[in-house]
């Protein structure tokens, strides 16, 4: 069996392959690519939300599995720092612009950090950076994974106004593993990973936001780490997929169903 991560780079090859493949797909489903996608039906695709599995319409969709994580290697924190945080890949469809926007609506420190790709330069150049004052607006630059924890445990809340049909959003859950409550618009797998009120809240607009960030202290930072722990493990992501492995190889023809 081969579990594919490449999506469209990886699916023509399908053709030349005679094991069964799983294909995990990571990125939003548009309509080109379900176009495509929909060439090479013999492929197992892996929705990684309900979101997601909605946007790809008559694709061999076999199976929604959520991301999970170790929560135990994210540090829970009870006593926030006073920042906010916003944490991706700074692209415009993540919304970092809007994060900015928002925490100076609200009078709120903010800090940003994530990678700047080459094709997302320009973006950065001449539509954040000048948003930077180094005091209220802080850039850290990419942060690994020990940074990262500490960024996530000592924000108050973690900001995701996103501008696209984001299919998972794993900063999400790992910014609740650490205990801190997540303010994101509604779009996407958003209301599935979000519970409103309990862990965060969803929002349509940048005023909405702020007004959220008025009720945060409600959110209760050890209910957000416990909503992880029930709802987005690593083992259930684990045995999920290793049941599917097990019922394709069972119902898969040919010498690599008997030998796996």
């Amino acid at each position: 069996m081969i579990h594919d991560h490449g999506e469209q780079y990886g699916a023509p090859f399908s053709k030349f392959l005679k094991p069964p493949i799983v294909s995990t797909l990571h990125n939003p489903i548009t309509e080109e690519k379900n176009i495509l996608f929909k060439k090479y039906s013999n492929i197992n695709y892996v929705a990684i939300s309900k979101n997601q599995k909605r946007s790809g319409p008559g694709l061999n969709i076999v199976k929604t599995i959520y991301h999970g994580i170790p929560v135990e290697k994210y540090e829970f924190n009870s006593k926030p720092k006073d920042y906010l945080l916003w944490l991706s890949s700074v692209i415009p469809e993540k919304g970092p612009a809007t994060a900015i926007e928002i925490a100076k609506m609200a009078g709120e420190k903010l800090i940003i950090s994530g990678p700047i790709f080459s094709y997302a330069a320009d973006y950065f150049e001449y539509r954040i950076k000048p948003l930077i004052d180094g005091e209220q607006i802080q850039f850290v630059g990419e942060s690994d994974f020990e940074k990262k924890i500490e960024l996530f445990k000592n924000a108050k809340a973690f900001l995701f106004p996103i501008r696209r049909q984001e299919p998972f959003g794993l900063v999400v859950i790992e910014a609740m593993a650490c205990g801190t409550p997540v303010i994101a618009f509604k779009d996407g797998s958003m209301p599935e990973l979000i519970e409103q009120g309990k862990t965060g809240f969803l929002v349509d607009s940048a005023e909405e936001a702020v007004k959220a960030l008025k009720k945060i202290k409600r959110i209760s930072r050890d209910y957000c780490r416990e909503y992880v722990k029930k709802n987005f493990p690593l083992r259930r992501m684990v045995n999920r997929y290793e049941r599917l492995y097990k019922n394709i190889l069972k119902n898969h023809d040919g010498k690599y169903a008997r030998e796996v």
